[in-house]
């Protein structure tokens, strides 16, 4: 009975060093194991350097900024990140009583248009659409109730890119009204008459300029897909050594302007300036306008009323500078070979 119970024992006890052994064993083998599994993710950088780049991480990874493919490499997939293009604007502005204006967009597509313009803010200051920023001013035209209702009709349809125009300094409702604050002084100290009898906002005034800054922070609101800007300057026609801007570095101001505009446009809108011909042809703006290089730095596309045998050559003065140019031109002119048009009338 004795022999029984030792030979039981015997058969039931491990020696503990073949425990050890068998556990070293398992360890080695998942190590190994491991190895092989990660060796397809070891990835050397262009220092030599070696890390571990996870199915998980390669996610996240930043592309190499040389533009080189992860084939190449050995790495991860690269991410490419591209800017939405600019749409090709071939417009039509819209006038005439707002009731017509959706026929108008109708008709314009089937000749070839992609887009429409309105004229939110005219040249003597009136507003065409119901602002926030001009009602107490009594700037709103007789007609705005009714042109907002269609601007707000027609930014509902999807398949048109929509701009908003606007006349900045020359306003003749807004310089009458505030003059001190906003209006453009002679040197008397009175508000200052161009040569067409008009009166302009000062853009050495901060007042105007947040002034515009707000009206084109509402047309964005509204919808468009662009601001243009149109009279951002100084008059050029009348008395103009009368002009009391107190000695004001006119083209710094008009920067200022456009840099401030530039902010006030949210992300996906598009800024854009309507300039002279002359201007873009590298003539030194009058009475110390904008130039071309200045604009280009705040705006993604320029304007010029031009013929149709201009726009070429003054196409590739613009792109040179960093922008897109849309000539504007008449209904009778040939629009052959352009890419980009706004038909004024």
């Amino acid at each position: 009975m004795a022999g029984a119970r030792g030979y039981q024992n015997y058969r039931g006890r491990t020696p503990l060093w073949k425990k050890l052994l068998a556990a070293v064993l398992v360890l080695v083998i998942l190590a190994a194991a491991v190895f092989l599994f990660l060796q397809k993710y070891l990835v050397y950088d262009d220092t030599g350097k070696v890390r571990l780049d996870l199915p998980w991480q390669q996610e996240q990874t930043t592309p190499p900024s040389d533009g080189a493919s992860s084939d190449e490499e050995g790495g991860g997939t690269d991410l490419v990140i591209q800017e939405p293009e600019r749409t090709q604007v071939r417009a039509v502005l819209l006038s005439g009583d707002s009731s017509g204006w959706a026929q108008q967009v109708t008709q314009a597509k089937a000749q070839g248009a992609n887009a429409f313009a309105v004229t939110v803010k005219d040249s003597d200051g009136s507003l065409h659409y119901l602002s926030q920023a001009g009602q107490s001013a009594d700037t709103l035209s007789s007609d705005a109730q009714a042109s907002d209702e269609a601007i707000r009709s027609l930014l509902a349809e999807e398949d048109v890119y929509a701009v908003a125009r606007v006349s900045c300094f020359r306003d003749s409702l807004r310089a009458r009204n505030a003059v001190e604050e906003m209006g453009l002084k002679n040197t008397g100290g009175y508000i200052f008459y161009d040569g067409n009898n008009e009166n302009w906002l000062d853009p050495a005034k901060e007042a105007a300029r947040t002034y515009l800054c707000e009206i084109i922070q509402e047309c964005a609101d509204l919808g468009f897909d662009e601001i243009l800007l149109t009279d951002v300057g100084y008059p050029t026609v009348g008395k103009l050594n009368k002009v009391g801007d107190g000695g004001a570095d006119r083209s710094a101001m008009l920067k200022a302007f456009l840099e401030e505009a530039a902010a006030a446009v949210p992300e996906g809108v598009k800024l854009s300036v309507e300039l002279p011909a002359e201007t873009i042809s590298g003539a030194e703006p009058a009475d110390g306008g904008l130039a071309l290089t200045a604009a280009a730095e705040y705006v993604d596309a320029v304007y010029a009323a031009v013929s149709p045998e201009e726009a070429a050559a003054l196409t590739e003065t613009v792109e040179s500078a960093g922008c897109a140019f849309v000539p504007e031109l008449t209904a009778s002119d040939s629009r052959q070979g352009l890419e980009e048009w706004l038909i004024l009338s």
